[in-house]
């Protein structure tokens, strides 16, 4: 009889930390809807500014239990534009000077990243407040610096949805061109060091893709 206790209270136990150890382990995955997600650029100058956008390549976020646990998020550099110049001749002429070594170097480095460290939840965020902060590593041109910013992640029933707006000192990348810092003596051909990235992204649920594409190619017909 005793045995017969002893052994009920061992499956009991071990039970109850199998439950536990399936919720602390409760994982879901979100895919990045390339189309829709982009990062808006803008740089300043001493007589003006540039903005444009970028768009990303694949990248996933993960969710433990309901919180963010992890992301990476993959930046085509290929694929910068410049929206405020209207002359096409001088518009092009930008964005080629932007994929040169002066700047990103796009032809050696294609990509850049965007990691995940920790993601802090803040639960008493309101709407349309940021909810998030993240402390995440930038890498531009094979160089990394930690990087944290606030965010706001909302999740709807095709998956999640974030907005994020930070600014990063582009000479700690390599990239010092007409940088007061490196160029005392160019008068008003300075370029300020920081750039303003304002992110857009759309998330899609994995267990979620195939439908929802479906649905897409529905409306198309």
């Amino acid at each position: 009889m005793k045995n017969i206790f002893l052994t009920t209270i061992l499956l009991y136990m071990l039970n109850l930390s199998v439950n536990v150890f399936a919720e602390e382990e409760a994982k879901s995955y979100f895919i990045l809807d390339t189309a829709k997600s982009y990062i808006r650029w803008e740089g300043k100058k001493l007589l003006g500014s540039h903005s444009g956008k970028i768009m990303f390549d694949s990248s996933y976020v993960e969710m433990t239990n309901g919180k963010i646990s992890n992301g990476e998020f993959k930046v085509d550099m290929s694929t910068i534009t410049c929206d405020d110049i209207e002359d096409s001749t001088l518009n092009m002429q930008l964005v080629q000077h932007l994929k040169r070594d002066d700047f990103f170097g796009v032809d050696k480095y294609p990509y850049s990243f965007l990691n995940f460290k920790i993601a802090i939840p803040n639960p008493t965020a309101k709407k349309e407040q940021p909810n998030y902060t993240f402390i995440s590593e930038m890498t531009i041109k094979d160089t990394t610096h930690t990087i944290t910013f606030p965010a706001e992640v909302r999740l709807n029933d095709r998956g999640m949805t974030a907005e994020a707006e930070f600014d990063f000192d582009r000479t700690k990348y390599g990239i010092h061109f007409n940088s007061i810092k490196f160029f005392p003596d160019i008068a008003d051909k300075v370029i300020e060091d920081r750039v303003n990235l304002k992110i857009k992204i759309f998330m899609i649920r994995e267990d979620m893709k195939d439908t929802i594409k479906n649905k897409e190619l529905q409306n198309q017909e």
